[in-house]
């Protein structure tokens, strides 16, 4: 029995498109951020505030990242392995530096009581508003220091560190998109659907390209898509996470 041509061809490009699957997905991560923060540095007058050195310091920072992300998956689709890895060391410095930034950010935030962007509507409650950035800093160091570690595993380095970009890092930009534009205001639902969407590109993926989900793919973005309604559903609520969010925005 022959396999017919179309569908030997149809198989093929799947198999293509695979193969610059992260790149793609590392340019949608510029873009998409640029759509989501972009109206408010280009529309000043709906800002409660100047942008100040902190927040435009972790913004510049955040941007570099993503840069590098694309860069690493370029040169792992292009074979330059030795300079991947090369830049995977230094990128280690600019992953903290996230971390440390994103953190103080955060807190200056809370103890603001407001966001400079104006995109979210925290001011009722800021401190619980911050629950969500601290866990996606959170993740995004779990993810980054694993990603590490599986770094002589392809298969495993690679998605870790998709989801460490689409799940760590993502939800802040799909927060000022669904914040900034009315459109959006009246489906609260839309920005958790949204998380979830992100978290799931790896799975989507790997079921078109591999017939199969890695357990990379399905277990770490399940468990982060937990977090975040463990977080929304018991965490925030809590009087207790109230309390030891005002000490860390004294």
């Amino acid at each position: 029995m022959t396999t017919a041509p179309s569908t030997l061809a149809s198989s093929s490009m799947v198999k293509a498109g695979g193969r610059w699957f992260y790149v793609g997905m590392a340019v949608f991560a510029i873009l998409f951020s640029i759509a989501a923060f972009g109206p408010s540095l280009m529309q000043t007058s709906g800002r409660p505030g100047p942008l100040t050195g902190l927040p435009a310091a972790h913004g510049a920072v955040f941007f570099a990242w993503l840069l590098v992300f694309l860069a690493q998956s370029i040169l792992a689709r292009t074979g330059r392995l030795a300079l991947h890895r090369q830049l995977g060391m230094w990128s280690a410095i600019l992953a903290a530096a996230m971390v440390v930034l994103g953190y103080q950010a955060t807190i200056a935030m809370a103890r603001r009581g407001f966001d400079l962007s104006g995109d979210l509507g925290i001011r009722s409650d800021p401190l619980a508003a911050i629950a969500f950035p601290l866990l996606d800093i959170a993740m995004f160091a779990v993810l980054f220091v694993a990603a590490y570690l599986y770094r002589h595993r392809p298969a495993i380095h690679k998605r870790i560190m998709l989801l460490a970009v689409f799940g760590g890092l993502m939800p802040a930009p799909i927060a000022h998109l669904t914040g900034h534009y009315a459109f959006f205001h009246d489906k609260p639902l839309l920005t958790p659907l949204l998380i979830g969407a992100f978290l799931a590109v790896s799975a989507i993926h790997d079921g078109i390209v591999l017939r199969r989900i890695h357990p990379v793919s399905l277990w770490v973005a399940l468990a982060m898509f937990a977090l975040d309604n463990l977080c929304a559903a018991v965490v925030i609520p809590n009087p207790a996470w109230h309390a030891f969010a005002s000490r860390l925005a004294r």
